[in-house]
């Protein structure tokens, strides 16, 4: 009995740090908070934050930002990644840590936005990858939470994708954290569905009124503003549209099930309907092209 309870105990003793290891408590006090701020001063919050799929994005926020994601993909992920890239470039990384923290946290960001902006572009593009990031596109109500809409594998591929500036600048993602309430903030507001553009910053910073202008349905905002951070790149790759004008209608064209599971599995089952149809018609089964 007393090795139990010393078990018992040291567990106890532990758990403090096991589950900080495994929750984001910056990430989840920043949500909490944007939420709580956007919920106060949004009037129309009683119709989209009642409803149905208000409460499956919640159901995505709870899975990122608790450690499920980060317990039984993000953390193997990342050290599968490391291994990798430590094996094919033998760690040929620069390092930064010469260099003053704000100077390495400026290059990391910009370093970084650029790599998600190539994501962006490329979940777009391929339709196996547009499969499962059209789950985050199927939100037809906008809120704080529609950021976390992302289905696991779509977040595997940006994770991919952000790693690479991360390990060959050699630039650990806590160098962060200093700047990591920040930036969840931007992020958070971005799904808000607010009419703001950040006045003289908006040409600086993603704001609500640019982001939802990438969530409308129209055929004019289709594929335009895939900025994450900073917009700057849609001007320089020519995928900028100007205004700050409320589509009329968010999502696609799909009708993807509100549901938590049954979105995990909707992909799948795009891709073998995709598969399945390629086969009987006797075209490749190479998932290039864009998005019909």
């Amino acid at each position: 009995m007393s090795v139990i309870r010393d078990v018992v105990l040291l567990l106890v003793a532990k758990l403090p740090s096991i589950v900080s290891g495994f929750v984001s408590l910056g990430d989840l006090a920043a949500f909490s908070t944007v939420l709580l701020f956007v919920f106060l001063i949004d009037r129309s919050r009683k119709e989209r934050y009642g409803a149905k799929s208000f409460r499956v994005d919640l159901t995505y926020a709870f899975f990122y930002l608790c450690g499920v994601y980060t317990l039984l993909v993000g953390l193997p992920l990342f050290r599968t990644l490391t291994r990798v890239f430590d094996s094919l470039f033998h760690a040929r990384t620069l390092s930064l840590a010469s260099i003053p923290m704000a100077v390495q946290i400026t290059i990391g960001i910009v370093s970084v936005d650029l790599f998600s902006y190539a994501w962006h572009r490329s979940v777009h593009a391929n339709r196996i990858l547009w499969a499962f990031h059209s789950v985050h596109h199927s939100q037809k109500s906008l809120t704080v939470a529609t950021g976390f809409r992302t289905h696991f594998v779509d977040e595997i591929v940006r994770t991919t994708f952000l790693f690479v500036p991360l390990y060959f600048l050699g630039i650990r993602p806590h160098t962060f954290i200093a700047v990591d309430l920040v930036v969840n903030w931007i992020l958070g507001l971005q799904h808000s569905d607010l009419a703001w553009s950040y006045g003289a910053l908006r040409n600086l910073i993603v704001s609500p009124s640019y982001h939802r202008i990438h969530h409308s349905l129209g055929a004019v905002d289709h594929d335009k503003n895939f900025g994450v951070l900073f917009p700057f790149w849609d001007r320089l790759f020519s995928t900028h549209v100007a205004g700050d004008h409320r589509p009329l209608r968010y999502g696609i064209d799909d009708d993807v099930p509100e549901s938590f599971l049954r979105q995990m599995a909707w992909p799948f089952i795009v891709i073998g309907r995709l598969l399945k149809s390629r086969a009987a018609v006797g075209e490749p089964t190479a998932a290039s092209g864009g998005i019909d």
